[in-house]
């Protein structure tokens, strides 16, 4: 998905990276790519980041992703 982003900003064709980039962010396997090389993967795994947390756990990835999952960044607030 990464990559068709990057050949369609490439070429110029902005409504279709528009469009990738919103099929990205509604897609449920990258959020699960992503919680795993926070938690995983990166070189800052067992520090604390941010908030103070740190999730070393299946069980805590999960229900980070079960977080994630649930949070909509992309719906406006009502009005």
């Amino acid at each position: 998905m990464r990559q068709r982003i990057f050949k369609a900003a490439r070429i110029g064709n902005l409504k279709l990276v528009h469009n990738l980039q919103r099929l990205l962010l509604h897609s449920y396997s990258n959020i699960l790519v992503c919680v795993r090389k926070v938690t995983q993967i990166n070189i800052g795994k067992n520090t604390p980041g941010v908030d103070k947390l740190v999730i070393k756990t299946p069980v805590a990835r999960g229900l980070l992703v079960d977080i994630l999952t649930k949070f909509i960044p992309w719906k406006p607030y009502p009005t």
